[in-house]
C-alpha cells in the first residue's frame, strides 16, 4: 500500500510542476511513504524469517539502496524531461511493490 502511494506521489511530482505547494506536498507525500514502507519491513520481518535470511535480505535491500542513491543524479540532471523521470522512478517502485508483494 505504502510503495504504491509513494509511486503515485513520484509520478505526479514529475508530471504536475504547478506550484511550489504542490510540489512540496506531493514530495513529502512520497517521503512519508517510503519511511512507512521502510518502518513497516523492520516492524514486521523479524517476527517472520529467520536471522540468516534476514541479514541477507538487508545486505542485499542494501546494495540496491546504495546503487539507487549513485545513479539518481545522473538520471535526474540527464537529458531525460522532468516528467519521464517521475514516470520512471514511479514504475521503479511498483517493480518494488510486485517484489514485496512475491
Amino acid at each position: 500500500g505504502f510503495l504504491l502511494i509513494a509511486a503515485l506521489a513520484i509520478f505526479f511530482l514529475g508530471v504536475i510542476r504547478s506550484s511550489v505547494t504542490m510540489t512540496t506536498i506531493f514530495a513529502v507525500t512520497a517521503r512519508g511513504a517510503m519511511m512507512a514502507t521502510s518502518s513497516t519491513t523492520w516492524v514486521a520481518i523479524p517476527e517472520l524469517y529467520p536471522t540468516q535470511v534476514r541479514t541477507t535480505g538487508n545486505a542485499l535491500a542494501s546494495v540496491i539502496n546504495k546503487g539507487g542513491a549513485f545513479l539518481v543524479p545522473y538520471v535526474v540532471e540527464s537529458s531525460i524531461s522532468i516528467p519521464n523521470v517521475g514516470l520512471l522512478f514511479a514504475i521503479l517502485n511498483i517493480v518494488s511493490c510486485g517484489a514485496v508483494i512475491l
